[in-house]
């Protein structure tokens, strides 16, 4: 039967019921709570008086008759409590009006649009609320909820009604009911009354979104509280099929509702805090009764439910992080950010940690870590640095705790581009031209790798393990990125340096050797592939057309390659130059040029008479790559002597270990060349170096402890080598060293040297102070300072630095020359 009534005219019925109005004995009432409820039973008893005598709510009465038959329970206690009273017929108007709006929608059939008009708004239907009908039914269910189930709810269910304002306070004073059963019975149907409301989605939306939560927890109390939580009494007002009609509203609430916001309310199910003992005379705090511990454990059961469904990371994280930005309209924007961030580190904690519903650990894993890496693309600017903070952090902690389901489940999934790319077989890999890594699969894992391994800074060994199998492969990337116009640049840029920061020394600078292509135990590109630009500014990979190796254009194509490669990687070293990698990666190279410069050959390259054709053929083939090996080094050695700037060393080991390598390969070419001119201007050098170095810098005994690692080759120069004065300056540099300065480094030109050997008579004091002013001849150390012998004119330089500290005279008058000197 089709129903007459109009919507404004139950609206008008809500209205009149809740209106406040001054009866007789509300009039300069000072008690709240008897005004409160003498308003209560005028404003039902005059809707009742105005249903009775106007005509036009006769098709209200009969409709309300209709649904207070189908809604039993109403009746049975309309008239001794005043709240119930005012509730029920709130009720009962809301089913009415619910009623109403279903079958006007039903009977609307919206005109054809006119297409003339097109811009014409359509036809509202004729269920639709006016702003001023959505505020008075918006009233009408807060004084339900307010009156029909926050009072009935137990101890710890939901947020207290009388901390939320005055009103709650004041209600939950005036509704006294003391029999259990009949609260239970209550609470059950303003429930299903409001979910009967709910049907209707115009109702249903200005109900759940601001009463989800007690709706919810009148369910769970309900369908859910157990005996020892009640009495026998309250238990016996619902049966169980009531019950379990209750636990089946909450489920339905639950998957039908915006998730976000279901996971937002079921936090606040978990409760406050657990109440710990207070000290002595402390005042109680102001807290929230602890949540009974049947409803922790229903709340954790839903949310993990809610959690490994698709997309329930995503939920779990909106509906925390949603309204983080309430603060900030505050002017509090430092404030909130803080608190997101804490927020987001709260909810990679609970998203790292598997639940106890969950079947096993790794079933959680397999199907929440796909969610994880999901929440690294979010797009929405306003979200993503949050959803990404929350899920580096869950990222981070399950590779802590859980490292080999990490692997399988996170840093697996999220490499595999990458990955792909160096471990492609050849009867895999895709046909010629084919591409091997698509764009926008390529750009996605290179940012995720800088969101997860380069912001989260966590360097774990798994993870600095998965880098390096990649770091050829980025740097590839990152050349390619350097000659043409590519968001993936700054990208791999930061790859790189975060690994080479965060790697012990030794592994850096093996990185940095395979990088180079002095080693090869860093996974690589397939031979036959090649990076080419994208449609969207990043780049690709794929499969070359089949070409010749003999082919000019492929050697030409090949040669720049590797010299713009070592250009782009001494330019990387050169970005942060004071960590020392730099140095220390030249002296690797240094290290492995002395096998070179001293004319050692590996062993077994060399073709015997008895070798058959493909052992003559393997070790040609060898002694080729080994050649190729030495112009390789020779080749880095000279890029990085080229762009690498003087201030290479930061430290007293790193010049020390230079040093040390160069003495070394002077005395070996000294001792197999035939003329040793290079070998003696490599000793002078080395050796002008430290002297600078003893009389320049402040040393410490750990300086010291390198230092003497150069006294056994020093004693070895000035035994072997055929001049005097680098005799004479080894032996003083040994000296020097192995008493930490105690006896200064001698300042003697060649001059002063065969000075000293023709005066031989023994000398006082005195004249040993005299002799070293004579000595000082200003001219003398002027001339020597300009000598191209480097310790010489190191020693010189010295000496006029120890005068000029000294504010000599001689000096004053050589002002000039000194200064040109200087």
């Amino acid at each position: 039967m089709a129903v007459s009534v109009n919507v404004g005219t139950v609206v008008e019925a809500l209205k009149i019921l809740i209106t406040p109005r001054e009866s007789g004995s509300t009039a300069h009432n000072p008690d709240k709570q008897a005004a409160l409820l003498s308003t209560l039973q005028f404003n039902v008893s005059s809707l009742e008086e105005e249903l009775k005598q106007v005509s036009k709510w006769e098709a209200l009465v009969t409709l309300r008759e209709r649904v207070s038959k189908d809604a039993p329970g109403f009746h049975e206690s309309l008239q001794e409590d005043p709240s119930w009273k005012f509730t029920s017929v709130a009720l009962l108007l809301l089913r009415c009006l619910k009623e109403c709006m279903i079958e006007l929608a039903k009977s609307f059939q919206p005109p054809k649009p006119n297409l003339r008009t097109p811009e014409a708004a359509p036809p509202l239907s004729p269920d639709t609320l006016s702003v001023a009908q959505q505020k008075t039914v918006q009233s009408v269910l807060q004084f339900v909820v307010s009156m029909g189930i926050c009072p009935y709810l137990l101890p710890g269910i939901g947020l207290p009604l009388q901390r939320r304002s005055e009103f709650g306070a004041l209600v939950c004073s005036m509704v006294s009911c003391d029999l259990p059963q009949v609260r239970t019975r209550r609470l059950y149907i303003a429930c299903m009354s409001l979910l009967e409301v709910s049907h209707h989605s115009s109702l249903g939306s200005l109900l759940f979104t601001q009463h989800l939560g007690d709706l919810m927890a009148g369910l769970c109390q309900l369908g859910y509280c157990p005996a020892n939580q009640g009495t026998q009494e309250s238990l016996k007002a619902l049966s169980e099929s009531e019950r379990g009609q209750c636990k089946e509203a909450l489920r339905g609430l639950l998957d039908q509702l915006y998730q976000p916001l279901v996971i937002r309310e079921l936090l606040v199910l978990q409760g406050g805090p657990r109440q710990g003992p207070r000290p002595s005379g402390a005042a109680a705090p102001l807290q929230r009764a602890p949540a009974p511990a049947w409803l922790r454990r229903l709340s954790g059961q839903l949310l993990s439910e809610r959690l490994m469904r698709p997309n329930g990371v995503q939920a779990v994280v909106r509906g925390i992080l949603e309204d983080a930005g309430a603060g900030v309209a505050g002017g509090r924007e430092a404030e909130a950010a803080a608190s997101n961030w804490k927020k987001c580190d709260a909810i990679a904690k609970v998203l790292a940690s598997c639940p106890q519903q969950s079947i096993t650990v790794e079933e959680y894993y397999r199907k929440v870590c796909p969610q994880i890496l999901d929440l690294l693309h979010i797009q929405n600017t306003l979200t993503a640095r949050q959803f990404q903070r929350v899920a580096t952090e869950t990222f981070l902690k399950i590779g802590r705790e859980q490292p080999q389901l990490a692997e399988k489940y996170l840093i697996m999934p999220m490499l595999k581009p990458l990955l792909y790319c160096t471990t492609t077989e050849a009867d895999k890999a895709p046909d010629p031209g084919e591409t091997l890594v698509s764009e926008s699969a390529l750009s996605q894992c290179i940012e995720d790798i800088v969101k997860v391994f380069v912001v989260g800074n966590d360097p774990t060994v798994a993870i600095l393990n998965f880098s390096r199998q990649l770091l050829l492969v980025i740097f590839s990337l990152y050349c390619f990125a350097r000659q043409n116009a590519s968001h993936i640049r700054s990208a791999c840029q930061d790859i790189l340096l975060w690994f080479l920061e965060k790697s012990d020394r030794e592994s850096a600078v093996s990185a940095l050797a395979g990088l180079s292509g002095l080693e090869s135990s860093l996974p690589s590109l397939p031979h036959s592939s090649y990076i080419k630009p994208g449609s969207e500014g990043g780049a690709m990979i794929a499969i070359r057309e089949d070409r010749s190796e003999d082919d000019e254009d492929a050697l030409y194509e090949r040669v720049t390659g590797e010299q713009w490669r070592l250009q782009c990687l001494v330019d990387l070293l050169s970005i942060n130059p004071h960590n020392g990698l730099a140095a220390d990666f030249f002296l690797y190279c240094l290290k492995s040029l002395t096998p070179i410069t001293a004319g050692e050959e590996s062993p077994g390259l060399s073709p015997s008479p008895e070798d058959s054709l493909l052992d003559i053929e393997r070790k040609l083939t060898l002694r080729y790559q080994s050649g190729e090996k030495k112009l390789q080094l020779l080749q880095v050695l000279s890029v990085l002597c080229e762009r690498i700037s003087d201030s290479i060393f930061t430290d007293v080991k790193q010049v020390v270990e230079f040093v040390l390598m160069t003495l070394e390969r002077a005395c070996t070419s000294l001792a197999t060349s035939e003329g040793g001119t290079v070998a003696s201007e490599t000793l002078s050098m080395a050796m002008g170096l430290i002297a600078a170095m003893l009389g320049a810098v402040e040393l410490t005994s750990a300086d010291f402890g390198y230092l003497k690692q150069l006294i056994p080759v020093l004693e070895k120069v000035m035994e072997s080598h055929p001049e005097p004065v680098i005799q004479e300056l080894a032996s003083d540099l040994r000296v020097t060293i192995a008493t930490h300065c105690a006896v200064p480094l001698t300042k003697r030109t060649h001059n002063d040297s065969d000075t000293e050997k023709k005066d031989t008579r023994p000398k006082t004091q005195d004249q040993r102070l005299n002799k070293d002013a004579d000595l000082q001849n200003i001219q003398e150390i002027l001339s020597s300072a300009r000598d191209p012998d480097v310790p010489t004119r190191a020693a010189a330089l010295r000496s006029l630095t120890r005068l000029l500290e000294q504010r000599h005279p001689q000096v004053t008058e050589h002002r000039e020359q000194v200064m040109q000197v200087c």
